[in-house]
């Protein structure tokens, strides 16, 4: 089979060559693609003026261990200058590794933490690839709330029903399956788990409530070294942002994080992370 598509491929592209058309194979196609989306990655790291070159080549050395949409665990690990036994809080986690913001931190550096995911499509993967606490409540403003829970057919833009238009991906969030859920606090879901007072990084990804939950955080209790939240709208990112001014913390690398909004303490030394004494050397990572 494999010799008939070869020649099948080879005669038809003679009969395309004088118009300058070309057959690819499908798996060649992939890896061309495969190819050029991690070079465009690679050129983003050159363009954010924020990273220096030590950074950047740090960067490019464990691109493939990261599981993040956009490198935010290796991001993470940049600014807490790749310490082991950290601790993290990830919510909505999603299946726990494929786009997980902490799976890497878990698995290669040993973090422990939280991971809250209330769509019951990612249960038996969370189980699976996750050793930390899993929790399956809502994460919300308050707890103990009976609420409506919009599985999407995308299944990471599920959301509560009614915040499923307040952002940009509205036309993506095709009903799956609606049921009820519990919801809790942040403040909860940290003291039930007996969080630290300071987490190393705090992972925020809900599809429309983000502020709703971080405005009743208390700050004064939980510090953290870094943070990223997803805001997917203009109006939102500008509020979340107030909102974590206020608190103390300031945003970091704007025109890298693209979707997201990335915070860290206001007395941090923002450059420190960037130079080369933070990049320490690279350590074997998960399969």
């Amino acid at each position: 089979m494999q010799l008939t598509q070869g020649l099948l491929k080879r005669t038809v592209n003679k009969l395309l060559l004088p118009l300058g058309v070309q057959v690819i194979m499908a798996e060649r196609l992939k890896e061309i693609t495969s190819k050029s989306s991690r070079a465009e990655l690679i050129q983003r790291f050159f363009d954010c003026d924020e990273f220096t070159n030590s950074a950047r080549l740090w960067l490019i050395q464990e691109l493939d261990s990261s599981k993040s949409q956009i490198q935010q665990d290796l991001i993470a690990l940049m600014i807490t200058n790749q310490i082991s036994k950290g601790y993290f809080v990830e919510f909505g986690a999603a299946s726990g590794k494929s786009g997980s913001n902490t799976y890497l931190l878990e698995k290669k550096y040993g973090w422990n933490g939280i991971v809250a995911e209330p769509a019951r499509v990612y249960r038996t993967d969370l189980h699976q690839w996750r050793s930390c606490h899993i929790d399956y409540r809502c994460v919300y403003s308050s707890s103990g709330i009976e609420v409506d829970f919009l599985e999407s057919k995308t299944s990471m833009l599920s959301t509560i029903l009614g915040y499923e238009n307040q952002d940009s991906l509205s036309k993506d969030r095709k009903i799956s399956r609606l049921y009820k859920v519990q919801t809790v606090s942040l403040n909860d879901l940290l003291s039930e788990y007996n969080a630290p007072k300071h987490i190393n990084y705090m992972s925020v990804d809900t599809e429309g409530t983000e502020l709703e939950i971080l405005s009743k955080l208390n700050f004064q209790k939980y510090s953290f070294d870094f943070l990223s939240i997803e805001h997917n709208s203009a109006i939102q990112e500008y509020a979340i942002e107030e909102l974590m001014n206020v608190n103390g913390y300031v945003r970091v690398l704007r025109s890298f994080s693209r979707f997201d909004s990335w915070f860290v303490p206001k007395d941090y030394e923002v450059g420190k992370w960037l130079v080369e004494s933070r990049v320490s050397k690279s350590k074997s990572g998960p399969e």
